[in-house]
């Protein structure tokens, strides 16, 4: 009985992981970080979204134009480092699941897979340690700036 709830407990932290490494992955990729608009109006009106690495202009009749020197508009530079901090959250992230996937073939199989199932857990932990501080970092750049 106890195999199984830890053949469980550890699948359902390897799809929680695999979840949270989709968005995360879509949150970077995708430039909807933020919007922003122009507090005047008038001819030379500029408004669009942003992301981490990329801007983009809302023009007329719903066409989009998007690049890093498209608008008036500049990310600073904590918007800049907030998305290297997210791509190394990712990374950190595929690590630990990568490493979820192993601790299941081991518990499954009762053999050491890779690498030792204490160092296997111990990496775990310090990638989840590691990951959790990135964030951190990058929630306190954000305020600070």
């Amino acid at each position: 009985m106890a195999k199984s709830k830890a053949t469980l407990y550890v699948a359902g932290v390897t799809f929680l992981g695999f979840v949270c490494f989709a968005l995360a992955s879509v949150a970077i990729g995708i430039p909807y970080w933020g919007y922003y608009d122009s507090p005047s109006g008038g001819y030379d009106f500029d408004r669009g979204y942003f992301g981490p690495f990329k801007v983009c202009k809302q023009l007329a009749y719903n066409r989009e134009k998007c690049g890093t020197d498209v608008s008036k508009f500049r990310l600073s530079s904590a918007i800049f480092i907030s998305g290297i901090f997210a791509i190394l959250c990712c990374c950190v992230l595929g690590i630990f699941c990568i490493l979820s996937v192993i601790q299941i073939a081991m518990i499954s199989s009762r053999e050491k897979v890779v690498m030792s199932y204490t160092s296997l857990v111990m990496t775990k932990m310090v990638l989840a340690l590691v990951g959790g501080k990135l964030t951190e970092m990058m929630m306190k750049w954000n305020l600070t700036l």
